[in-house]
């Protein structure tokens, strides 16, 4: 199960335990106001469609899990304001 936990138009946190988390072409095209992405809890498998985030203009912090990613080639398309991409990784 995958629960959108934070979504106050400049963050959005995406919490769960599951196999695989799809985000969908254009799911948050033209959010402005949004300047986070964090996706924490336990995925096998992220996949981030086509312009999902397109022209989130003060987009600046991305946070993915420690999981297999597929990002399509636009995913962030016009997100100019990106400086920070963090992956999280096991400690053993």
């Amino acid at each position: 199960n995958v629960r959108l936990i934070k979504l106050d138009y400049t963050s959005i946190t995406f919490q769960g335990n599951s196999n695989n988390l799809t985000i969908y072409n254009e799911a948050f095209e033209n959010c402005y106001r949004l300047k986070e992405v964090i996706f924490s809890g336990s995925f096998n498998n992220v996949i981030i469609e086509e312009k999902a985030f397109k022209n989130c203009t003060n987009l600046d912090t991305i946070v993915f899990p420690q999981c297999t990613m597929d990002i399509e080639s636009t995913a962030f398309e016009s997100c100019p304001s990106v400086t920070s991409l963090l992956f999280l990784i096991k400690s053993y």
